[in-house]
């Protein structure tokens, strides 16, 4: 079994207290590293979408499909609708990975630490709810495009804090 070893999140534009280096996992193979990095990109795209009602909505078909596409398409609509914006980004604890389904799918599971995170309306109140609980693990479903060969988060489901 592997031991769960953090991973690089996307740079915070905030100073946070003496940041430390992570070691990125150790996948046994290219397509692993792949899945993961496919991860990092599509928190990091929603992050940046969910912090600027201005940005387009439609870069998020380039790091998401299927449910994954649809219900952050939905949620950042839904914020956007409401005059809400995020405030700070996720950060991202590698946990581990499964092989998926076939040689083209992986279930990356990230401990997902969104602390620094909050979401305000058009006042500047936050609209979190006060009970959130400041880490989720999550598993991602990661499945490579037969054609371009890239990859993309199909399904997000989080289970549990972590």
């Amino acid at each position: 079994s592997k031991e769960p070893t953090p991973t690089p999140s996307t740079p915070t534009p905030s100073v946070s207290a003496t940041p430390t280096p992570s070691p990125t996992p150790t996948p046994s193979t290219i397509s692993e590293r792949a899945a993961v990095d496919a991860v990092i990109a599509y928190t990091g795209m929603v992050d940046t979408l969910a912090a600027d009602p201005q940005s387009d909505m439609q870069q998020l078909a380039t790091v998401a499909r299927g449910q994954a596409l649809a219900q952050t398409q939905y949620d950042i609509a839904f914020y956007r609708g409401n005059g809400w914006r995020q405030i700070g980004r996720s950060r991202l604890e590698f946990v581990g990975t499964t092989p998926g389904s076939d040689a083209t799918q992986w279930l990356v599971t990230m401990c997902v630490d969104v602390s620094e995170v909050d979401v305000v309306d058009t006042t500047g109140q936050s609209v979190v709810q006060a009970d959130r609980s400041p880490r989720v693990l999550s598993s991602f479903t990661v499945d490579q495009d037969h054609q371009k060969y890239d990859w993309f988060v199909t399904l997000e489901a989080t289970t549990e804090t972590c």
